[in-house]
């Protein structure tokens, strides 16, 4: 086998792998904060649609991933359920 194939294979495979790694990530980012969120909500659906809509207004803009979960928990604590 030529070396510019073994080279070409090697560069194909090592950028694969980034790409899978970058994708897997991103995808357990939003798994995380979707559990967080159902976790917070505790069986109250009026209390899940309104962290999704803040978590949404989060992304929206541009507040710092770090800042995320404590924004949320900080929102949980002081929903109030008007019936």
């Amino acid at each position: 086998m030529p070396l510019w194939l073994q080279l070409l294979i090697i560069f194909i495979v090592s950028i694969s792998g980034i790409v899978f790694h970058i994708y897997l990530i991103k995808k357990i980012r939003v798994w995380a904060i979707n559990d967080q969120i159902n976790a917070l909500a505790d069986g109250n659906k009026k209390k899940k649609q309104y962290l999704q809509t803040l978590h949404q207004q989060m992304l929206t803009d541009k507040v710092a991933r770090k800042h995320h979960a404590d924004q949320l928990e900080n929102a949980a604590k002081s929903f109030n359920d008007y019936k």
